[in-house]
């Protein structure tokens, strides 16, 4: 069965190759051979699929950046049980329990579930109040998207 057709639907087989086979050469650029389907992968190719803009990188050791993005995702009266580094998951304002949680398990592949940490507070910031952000101090999406992606072909 050729490449296009195991595209039709899931295929485990596919998704460890990609895993296993997924070379970065930089921050921001990395390379697959999948089935003979050579892919590259860049911001500006995820760019254009999500057709998401780019803007500031993320970067899970910013815990200065980290810790304005946490306290920044609550509004006046929100509060959380926290730590300086996560914030108890349950904790969370209606609806972002959920949403951190298909964040922290589908996304960003995290096996601990209970707490969320500081680099996920990018993310969720973006998501809930993105409309609001000025350009220049957006997250970037695709940058977010490809260093998951990088991220995970190493730890496979």
């Amino acid at each position: 069965m050729g490449f296009f057709e195991k595209l039709r639907g899931y295929d485990d087989e596919v998704v460890i190759d990609f895993a296993l086979f997924l070379t970065p050469l930089t921050k921001t650029h990395a390379t697959v051979v999948v089935k003979g389907l050579s892919v590259e992968l860049t911001l500006e190719i995820i760019g254009i699929i999500t057709t998401l803009p780019s803007g500031l990188p993320l970067k899970k050791e910013d815990k200065g950046n980290n810790q304005i993005a946490k306290k920044k995702l609550f509004l006046e009266g929100e509060e959380a049980v926290e730590d300086k580094n996560w914030v108890r998951r349950a904790s969370l304002p209606y609806a972002w329990n959920e949403i951190s949680y298909h964040l922290i398990k589908y996304i960003l592949c995290e096996g601990r579930y209970i707490v969320v940490y500081g680099y996920c507070f990018w993310i969720l910031q973006e998501l809930r109040f993105g409309v609001d952000t000025p350009p220049q101090n957006k997250l970037s999406i695709p940058y977010f998207i490809l260093q998951l992606v990088i991220d995970m072909s190493i730890k496979v």
